[in-house]
């Protein structure tokens, strides 16, 4: 997960560079709806081959979150997360409009 502090509410922006400093390769703005998007990651030979991958949720009250990783690595459970804020400062509501959205 990227190094968030507690008084630093990280953007979409920050995410993207994230995503791009990883390998992966977006077009344009990336996608916020929550579904999985396969991109060319950072092992891909091709521009087809798109076993790069992220899934990036942003809520109406302002909380990214977002998960992401390459199927070239080894096992499909190597993952990263990133989250716009430190999971630990979340509020009750907050905590609750998340599950919502992962429960979906």
């Amino acid at each position: 997960m990227s190094s968030i502090t507690e008084d630093r509410i990280s953007t979409i922006d920050d995410l993207a560079k994230e995503l791009a400093a990883f390998g992966l390769k977006i077009q344009g703005a990336p996608i916020t709806d929550g579904t999985i998007q396969r991109v060319p990651g950072p092992r891909s030979k091709t521009k087809s081959d798109t076993a790069g991958w992220y899934a990036i949720t942003a809520l109406d009250n302002g909380l990214i979150f977002a998960d992401y990783g390459d199927w070239h690595e080894s096992g499909s459970h190597n993952w990263h997360k990133w989250r716009s804020r430190d999971e630990k400062t979340y509020t009750v509501k907050e905590r609750e409009a998340v599950k919502r959205q992962q429960d979906q």
